[in-house]
């Protein structure tokens, strides 16, 4: 299941709850913040976060997501080809059952989620 990291197909992101092992295909945020999942078995792929090189809602999503999670860290992602989420988003979700034992397959579809630092300047009010 080698996941192109340039794949030019549409995407879906599969999310796995660390804490409870809640998985599936990801359709938005919650009012809690956290992702709103469906099986990908049988989800419609147009409720779900679609995305490909050329349009990156992915790294809106994941931003957005990060700043309003307390903690960013509970949930891992995977990414699957859009047209096979529905079989390949199954061995995903299946795979995250026993993340220690997939860890080899699962690496291949995960997402990281990387910290941004910006450097900002306040601004002196004297000068304006």
């Amino acid at each position: 299941m080698a996941q192109d990291q340039t794949n030019e197909k549409d995407q879906v992101l599969i999310a796995r709850n660390n804490e409870t092992g809640e998985t599936g295909a990801v359709k938005g945020l919650k009012q809690d913040g956290t992702p709103d999942m469906a099986p990908s078995k049988s989800a419609k792929l147009s409720d779900l976060v679609v995305f490909n090189i050329h349009k990156n809602p992915l790294e809106a999503f994941l931003s957005n997501f990060v700043r309003q999670c307390k903690n960013p860290s509970m949930f891992s992602f995977f990414k699957v080809d859009a047209d096979n989420v529905n079989s390949v988003g199954q061995v995903v979700e299946d795979a995250l059952k026993d993340p220690e034992a997939n860890k080899a397959m699962l690496s291949e579809a995960k997402v990281e989620v990387k910290a941004t630092n910006r450097n900002s300047h306040a601004i002196d009010e004297s000068r304006i």
